[in-house]
């Protein structure tokens, strides 16, 4: 089973310096450990290689085990 969104690390916007964005609604997050998270609070990111740009939305959630993980949609 896998992830249907992409989740980021509190830690890493603050390194990055990105201001996150408060939705309307909150989504509850199960973890892969067990427990549940909450947030209002995405982020826009624009990633760009050699041959394209593209721009992530990703859900900030106070992550300890992982800094990004990926969902497939």
């Amino acid at each position: 089973m896998g992830t249907s969104h992409s989740f980021i690390a509190e830690s890493i916007i603050q390194r990055i310096v990105v201001e996150p964005s408060e939705t309307d609604a909150e989504l509850s997050v199960c973890m892969p450990s067990g427990p549940f998270m909450t947030t209002k609070n995405k982020g826009r990111f624009v990633c760009s290689t050699s041959k394209v740009d593209f721009v992530l939305v990703d859900t900030i959630l106070p992550l300890t085990e992982f800094d990004v993980i990926l969902g497939l949609d």
